[in-house]
């Protein structure tokens, strides 16, 4: 499996309106090295390297690449554009952005962006229970 080179390097992205307005623009790392997946948290050296992880001895643990798999917002419907860090998440209990590790992502290849409005009987339910 290839290493992503570009990995720590911010991109940007934009969300424009058909009239031509941008509604959102978020700026983000679209990889990052994180701890190896919960499946199996405590890989050894071995294992690290069969992931195309890197191995941290000081601390027997193991970082592998993951890529953003998902984002998910909530705007308002007027106004904008607004900042993609800034504003609130749009599912209860679901952080925004995802990353999965990379292996995962190059087996379904795709990566979803939901927009939702503030006032999206989803949003508001999460909100106030």
């Amino acid at each position: 499996m290839p290493r992503i080179l570009d990995e720590g390097l911010a991109g940007t992205l934009e969300i424009w309106l058909p009239d031509g307005r941008l509604l959102l623009r978020h700026t983000l790392e679209p990889v990052r090295w994180l701890p190896a997946s919960s499946r199996s948290p405590q890989r050894g050296p071995a294992e690290c390297a069969a992931v195309h992880g890197t191995f941290d001895a000081e601390t027997a643990r193991c970082s592998e690449q993951h890529i953003l798999a998902r984002l998910c917002y909530a705007v308002q419907p007027d106004g904008g554009p607004w900042d993609g860090k800034l504003v609130s998440d749009c599912e209860y209990g679901h952080r925004s952005p995802v990353y999965v590790p990379l292996a995962d992502h190059l087996a379904r290849g795709d990566m979803e962006v939901i927009l939702r409005g503030r006032m999206d009987p989803y949003v508001y339910a999460s909100e106030v229970t």
